[in-house]
């Protein structure tokens, strides 16, 4: 929030908790928050955007996929999910600092470039289930074979 105050740029922030009250103070007149909203509701909020703000750690980094999925890039903490999920500068930027000063930066930085949403959404399929599961079946089974190997 104070990032995009410094910015003046437009922030929507989506869900609720025991810290709202606390951030809408903080809030200039450039950041709305919505609130918990419907599945449908998020899924336009996805295609109307330009990037999703992930300041904090996530352990995996769901949201960010749901983003990407849309061809939207991310701005993230480079920490935690968004480690394994974002592309930094292809499909995201990932800043290291969780300050004010990072995400400013960073912000910056993603206006100063344009994005690909072919890749971007690409790179979001890669974490389809059914290609997680694919992958996963296929190394466990190169890992069982190659025991079979040394251990007969």
């Amino acid at each position: 929030i104070k990032a995009f105050n410094r910015l003046q740029k437009k922030l929507i922030i989506v869900g609720s908790g025991r810290q709202e009250s606390r951030l809408k103070q903080l809030a200039g007149p450039t950041i709305k928050f919505k609130g918990l909203v419907t599945d449908q509701e998020l899924a336009e909020l996805y295609q109307h955007c330009q990037a999703l703000i992930m300041p904090q750690e996530e352990d995996f980094g769901l949201v960010s996929l749901e983003a990407q999925a849309s061809g939207k890039p991310v701005i993230a903490l480079q920490s935690g999910g968004a480690v394994e999920t974002i592309i930094n500068h292809q499909t995201g930027i990932l800043f290291k600092q969780p300050a004010v000063d990072s995400l400013v930066s960073s912000v910056k930085q993603f206006n100063s470039r344009s994005w690909d949403q072919a890749f971007i959404q690409a790179q979001a399929k890669k974490f389809d289930r059914r290609i997680f599961i694919k992958n996963f079946t296929n190394l466990l089974e190169a890992k069982w074979q190659n025991h079979q190997k040394n251990f007969p």
